[in-house]
């Protein structure tokens, strides 16, 4: 079955998999939604033909990008193919892959002299995973088939780790478990080469199967990737990512060990367990040696075993000079120490609040209550589990509710569908939940056809005097209509009184909707003596309100900033690009004799405000003759200057991250038109020099474009397209050994591919 694995634009990683096809885009009714910037409401569809995996762009926007290259119509998908949707990677796998190992035996030296330029031990091969962190080569057994000897004494079936986080540790098997890089799977594994469900154990009837669960990078058992249910045997080395680990049986376990040929062929047993004999290890390893080694070999096994000897008397002479009892296996040792409670506490609350995140809709409400139904077993009045018990419970029935109304919709059963959906509400002030905004959008469309359908019967009814029939559908309609009608559309303004008949007088209200004039004419025939109606709270009817204005927040600001209110005027002017305005009213300040306390912050901020412009025009002029490089000075001083300005005290003060944020909420007319012409302007000039196969030229100006901003959908495409060519234009100069053709891959490279510092490194070591 295909996965395809979607990089997303903070670096993470997803995967998904699927049968005859997938749909990808924003909107509800995708199959996988990818709500980030670049992704139209219906963006692509991959799917099978034949036994080719094809992609067709829906009519996106931005277009679906393979290769480099932008498709027209359904297009085959070859292996390794790299694809880009808005601001999305994505690649496809049709199995497990287990990540290739190296034979050092037959690599060639490194170095210069043949040819070979050397990679730095501290980075991976760029390309490989570039959401990653590096991790560490893993040596190879020294045959495919190759075990190592178990453990004796294990007490059952287990996992012992032989490298990275894991080394050292051992993990029981019991029924079936998951191995995995994040909190709450049985077999937790820290690594980033690990995806976050990697494979699943599973102790059944005397044997543990191994299964992988479409892993980004494969499960190998003896250096063989595994596609299927595997059968593990005693010793066998399995590899998750890049960790590996052994598999041990103990004789109290009732699993027996699986009868498997070995791959490098039959081995002597001994205890039911695959070993090599010591003989011909030790025959193995001196059989090659030269004799001087050999000798050396030989005497330093003779030092170990008498080193060896030395300590077994040492500890069966040390209880009281008396000899030590033998260890009897069947006598059971001194007992484990009880576990910490604060240690399972901590554990258990991040499997908790693991299984009741919304995030991936890896939620799983069961698995999140039984982990902190034991937290407040162990501590009643733990707070955190409590909150989260509450939001586990409130998050059950909202997903009840929501999954409810939508089947009741599909059915046709619409004013139910409404009934059910009214029931999910946010979980608090700062947090919604899992399914409240998905029940926004599915409520939508329903709310707006039920109104349509009882808001025609309500005219109908109360046009022809059927005032009970009409209160019936008018309320159904004012239940839905009020969620987005203002308190005045609502009720008289004071001291305004209701006139539903007549011509409406000075201190007159009237409804604007004629179907709540309806209900209230309606409500007054049969209900005369009634409290004034209400609306009713249903927050998952009534549209979300509108974000605040940056500009205005903005603006509001630079008034607070100064008690004079004149150079707040003048910041405001800059700030919406009024440049010929923006240095009056501070030149007023300047000459009135009387503010003369104020002149020398008037100057100070009338130099910024004047260089901040003029640096701005310059940059302008060297756009609008094509040479962006040119503008690239002029335009850093002009946004320097600009942050300064709008920022005010905070300008120094903040981090990179914060003020980052900041700046994007109060974009000046200054910053909005560096950013937009820098990034155009670049993108067209690469483009050009693209056209012309000058690939070094077209991306050290994209680069340019993209070190303004990361905002222009055509630039990421650009840099994605510099990306793939510095790989190759690396993979050329480590086969040639060229130190020219590696200081070329600093042209392609793109900040954040990780080609640059590597490249860099390689630079430093071999071409000094």
């Amino acid at each position: 079955m295909p996965t395809l694995v979607i990089k997303n634009p903070d670096g993470t990683e997803q995967e998904q998999d699927f049968g005859d096809q997938l749909t990808i885009g924003r909107a509800e009714g995708n199959d996988l939604i990818l709500a980030e910037g670049g992704v139209s409401r219906k963006h692509a569809r991959f799917f099978l033909e034949g036994d080719d995996l094809m992609v067709e762009d829906l009519g996106s926007a931005n277009g679906t990008i393979v290769n480099g290259e932008r498709i027209e119509g359904p297009t085959k998908l070859e292996p390794g193919a790299a694809i880009v949707l808005g601001d999305y990677e994505a690649s496809v796998k049709t199995g497990s892959k287990a990540r290739p190992k190296v034979d050092k035996s037959q690599a060639k030296p490194s170095g210069r002299a043949t040819g070979q330029l050397k990679r730095p031990a501290s980075l991976a091969k760029a390309g490989e995973g570039r959401s990653t962190k590096v991790m560490p080569v893993v040596k190879p057994p020294s045959s495919p088939g190759a075990k190592r000897p178990s453990r004796a004494g294990s007490s059952g079936p287990a996992l012992r780790g032989l490298s990275g986080t894991v080394t050292g540790k051992s993990f029981p098997l019991s029924g079936v478990m998951v191995v995995g890089r994040v909190a709450g799977v049985d077999v937790r594994v820290d690594d980033d080469s690990v995806s976050r469900r990697h494979a699943e154990l599973e102790a059944k009837g005397g044997e543990v199967v191994l299964r992988d669960l479409g892993s980004a990078n494969g499960t190998t058992v003896n250096g063989s990737p595994i596609a299927e249910d595997t059968t593990l045997a005693p010793g066998d080395i399995i590899q998750f990512g890049v960790v590996e680990m052994m598999f041990e049986n103990g004789a109290a376990s009732g699993v027996k060990p699986a009868v498997r040929p070995s791959r490098g062929g039959p081995r002597p047993r001994r205890g039911g367990m695959d070993e090599e004999p010591i003989e011909s290890l030790a025959t193995e390893a001196t059989s090659t040696m030269d004799p001087k080694k050999k000798r050396l070999f030989i005497i330093g096994g003779a030092v170990l075993s008498l080193l060896f000897v030395a300590v077994l008397v040492k500890g069966l002479t040390s209880d009281g000079g008396g000899p030590a009892q033998p260890n009897n296996p069947g006598t059971p040792g001194p007992p484990k120490p009880p576990p910490d409670p604060a240690d399972e506490i901590e554990e258990l609350l991040k499997v908790c609040r693991t299984y009741a995140s919304c995030e991936g809709r890896v939620a799983d409400w069961g698995k999140a209550e039984a982990a902190c139904s034991r937290i407040l077993d162990i501590e009643p009045i733990h707070g955190p589990a409590n909150d989260l018990m509450k939001r586990i419970k409130y998050e059950r029935a909202a997903e009840d509710a929501f999954l409810k109304g939508k089947d009741l919709a599909a059915s046709g059963r619409l004013e139910e569908a409404l009934d059910s959906f009214a029931k999910v509400k946010p979980y608090s002030k700062e947090l919604v939940g899992c399914f409240f905004l998905d029940t926004l959008s599915a409520a939508k469309p329903v709310v707006e056809e039920v109104k349509k359908g009882v808001g025609a019967e309500c005219k109908t009814y109360a046009s022809n005097a059927r005032w009970e029939n009409a209160l019936k559908r008018c309320e159904v309609y004012m239940r839905l209509a009020c969620q987005s009608m203002t308190p005045d559309e609502l009720d008289p303004p004071y001291p305004l009184k209701v006139k539903l008949d007549g011509p409406v007088g000075k201190n007159d209200w009237r409804p604007k909707d004629p179907n709540h004039i309806n209900f209230r004419k309606a409500r007054e025939k049969l209900r005369p003596g009634d409290a004034p109606w209400k609306c009713p709270d249903i927050p998952a009817f009534r549209p979300p309100a509108p974000p605040p204005d940056p500009s205005k927040i903005a603006i509001q600001e630079f008034k607070d900033r100064y008690k004079e209110e004149a150079m707040g005027r003048s910041l405001i002017l800059y700030y919406q690009g009024a440049f010929a305005e923006a240095a009056v009213p501070l030149q007023k300040v300047i000459e009135n004799v009387n503010k003369s306390q104020l002149h020398d912050e008037a100057r100070g901020l009338l130099l910024d405000v004047t260089n901040a412009i003029s640096y701005f025009k310059t940059g302008q002029t060297e756009l609008s003759n094509d040479r962006p490089e040119k503008a690239e000075e002029p335009m850093r001083k002009a946004l320097a200057l600009d942050e300064k300005l709008v920022l005010g005290e905070r300008y120094g003060k903040l981090k990179d991250d914060e003020k980052r944020k900041a700046l994007e909420n109060r974009s000046s007319f200054v910053r909005k038109g560096i950013i937009e012409g820098m990034s155009s302007t670049c993108y067209l000039k690469g483009k050009t020099q693209a056209d012309k196969k000058d690939f070094r030229a077209a991306c050290k100006v994209w680069k340019l474009g993209l070190s303004f901003s990361r905002a222009n959908a055509d630039l990421l495409k650009a840099g994605y397209f510099c990306t793939q060519r510095a790989k190759e234009a690396l993979d050329k100069a480590m086969n040639s050994g060229s130190c020219e053709q590696l200081k070329a891959v600093l042209d392609l490279a793109v900040d954040g591919d990780g080609y640059r510092e590597q490249v860099q490194e390689m630079l430093d070591q071999n071409c000094k």
